[in-house]
């Protein structure tokens, strides 16, 4: 929630590190302001996430199954 809030992203490029920031964001009384945008799924995070892209391998499952039904 809240990824629609800031828009026109800027990315530094330190060698080794990069930062991201947001250079605007949305006036204060749009719509999305206070509820973000709901996700169709949500995986929460857990400790694994610093060891595995525990988000990349579920969507990856879902492409899988997809691809499984299409044959």
């Amino acid at each position: 929630m809240g990824i629609m809030d800031y828009f026109n992203v800027v990315t530094v490029d330190y060698d080794d590190y990069e930062f991201v920031y947001s250079i605007s964001k949305m006036h204060e009384k749009y719509h999305y302001n206070d509820t973000g945008v709901k996700p169709h799924i949500y995986i929460p995070w857990t400790p694994q996430h610093l060891h595995e892209d525990i988000d990349l391998n579920y969507v990856l499952r879902l492409c899988h199954q997809n691809q499984e039904k299409s044959l």
